[in-house]
């Protein structure tokens, strides 16, 4: 049983030495603290195990619990990370958010939230369309004579659109990402600086962002999801679909 925790754990020197029946408690633990630590540091850059929850529910699914209502009140404080788990799993299974039946969200007094704010920066703007529910799509203004405005619809989409803005590495060309919904790369232009092509799969349209241009799109993102309304909107949405 201890080798099936480890194995869903990150890597580990002194486990990975040992036959899978001399694995204990003992690795276990340590494994889990040396985790723990890993995702509480901002200076460690590794890969989040994602499938540790797979530990919690072998435990739930195949151990007897002879006192429920302590490991009720053991779990309780966590309760909204683990729906978060919850939601996430269920959402690549089904493909569908994880609701709460007994939540208003999708009732008539939806219709009397306030808008939600527009955000600028530099020559971009950035404006947030209320849906159903709590769902909500976003659009990106473009300058130019011909003015294009650029519809991100969805949770997911629009999670995986924030993370290329943060993690796609633009400190050369030739950088790729493959996701989901977008892809996008880095080029150099003719003056040795770093641009991004950005294209969305279902459509295919394509952009060619200049260096400060996807800088300046960086900074609106970030500049929107500090405001209050997004934020609070984007959280609870993330209980819905956990975290993409």
């Amino acid at each position: 049983m201890d080798s099936f925790f480890i194995a869903h754990l990150p890597p580990d020197r002194q486990a990975e030495a040992k036959n899978p029946e001399e694995i204990g408690s003992e690795d276990v633990r340590r494994v889990v603290t040396h985790t723990i630590r890993m995702l509480k540091s901002p200076a460690e850059d590794r890969q989040r195990p994602i499938f540790v929850a797979r530990n919690l529910y072998f435990l739930l699914d195949e151990l007897e619990f002879p006192n429920v209502e302590k490991l009720n009140e053991a779990l309780w404080p966590y309760w909204p990370i683990l729906w978060r788990v919850c939601a996430r799993g269920h959402y690549f299974h089904h493909l569908q958010p994880l609701q709460d039946q007994n939540s208003s969200a999708g009732g008539l007094e939806s219709a009397v939230h306030p808008a939600l704010p527009s955000f600028e920066e530099g020559e971009y703007r950035l404006d947030f369309v209320r849906s159903a529910g709590r769902d909500f799509s976003l659009c990106l203004h473009f300058p130019g004579r011909l003015a294009p405005l650029y519809p991100v619809s969805g949770y997911p989409t629009i999670s995986e659109f924030r993370t290329i803005l943060e993690q796609l590495d633009v400190s050369e060309q030739l950088r790729f990402w493959e996701g989901r919904y977008f892809l996008a790369y880095t080029w150099c232009d003719e003056a040795d600086k770093i641009g991004v092509s950005f294209r969305a799969r279902e459509n295919g349209i394509t952009f060619a962002f200049r260096g400060d241009d996807w800088q300046a799109i960086r900074k609106l993102f970030r500049r929107a999801w500090q405001a209050p309304e997004v934020s609070r909107l984007w959280d609870a949405q993330a209980l819905e679909y956990g975290e993409l």
